[in-house]
């Protein structure tokens, strides 16, 4: 009999370390983003003392397009975002922790999530890889419904162009990413060009078009108008094909 009672305290104890240890581990990642997690680290953590998220939407969205990192969870009439300024090239490095920090923030799992919105460009070659094969990843493990997301219509969403307007994003090296509300496809521009457009808004962020990001995540959600498939949008080669 003692001997059955040692072995359940024994197993009580590591039972009672390992949460513990899992507790540590979370807020350290969610603090630093120094790391990546695994889907299993993000899916069993949750904050007990705050109110699971009511009503029908709840969508994990990520933008990586640009040097800035967005990541939140949109439900009809709340946004919880972890965004990150300034990132450069280090989104592979915070975007796991990113949204496990928003995760927590919302008090969601990945099972409890209706879709995942993701920025699938124009924008930076390898911001845009990183976001896509991310989500790709999170619906192997967790399926759930796509919504594409274009920066540049989140542009014009957020700054309502109107049917003459034109939204442009910073492309580096002389250039803009634009799209023209008249129907012409997204393309390069000059600097000079856009220079001739001064009333034009311009967005080199990811936060400066954000509102319009959420806009059409809500719309989009609410017509049930889901994508098949995430396919990123290349306006211009990677620098590796532009140096052959």
């Amino acid at each position: 009999m003692e001997r059955k009672r040692k072995v359940a305290a024994s197993k009580a104890h590591a039972h009672r370390n390992h949460y513990l240890w899992t507790g540590r581990r979370m807020r350290q990642h969610a603090k630093n983003y120094n790391r990546r997690l695994s889907l299993n680290d993000i899916v069993t953590f949750t904050t007990p003392s705050t109110p699971k998220i009511r009503g029908k939407m709840k969508v994990l969205a990520i933008d990586t397009t640009t040097k800035d990192m967005m990541v939140a969870v949109i439900t009809e009439n709340e946004i919880f975002d972890a965004s990150a300024l300034n990132l450069g090239t280090h989104h592979s490095e915070m975007l796991c922790g990113a949204v496990a920090d928003v995760l927590k923030k919302a008090n969601v799992t990945f099972a409890d999530l209706d879709a995942y919105a993701c920025a699938i460009g124009p924008g930076s070659f390898t911001g845009i890889r990183i976001g896509v094969s991310t989500v790709k990843g999170y619906a192997t493990a967790c399926p759930k419904r796509y919504i594409a997301v274009n920066c540049l219509q989140a542009i014009g969403e957020s700054n309502k162009l109107g049917a003459t307007g034109a939204g442009f994003i910073d492309a580096g090296n002389g250039y803009y990413y634009a799209d023209f509300a008249n129907g012409v496809e997204p393309c390069l521009v000059s600097y000079e060009f856009a220079d001739e457009h001064k009333n034009v808004p311009v967005a080199a962020l990811a936060n400066e078009y954000f509102d319009g990001f959420v806009n059409i995540v809500r719309k989009r959600f609410a017509e049930a108008a889901f994508d098949e498939e995430l396919t990123p949008l290349y306006i211009r080669k990677s620098q590796a094909e532009e140096r052959r």
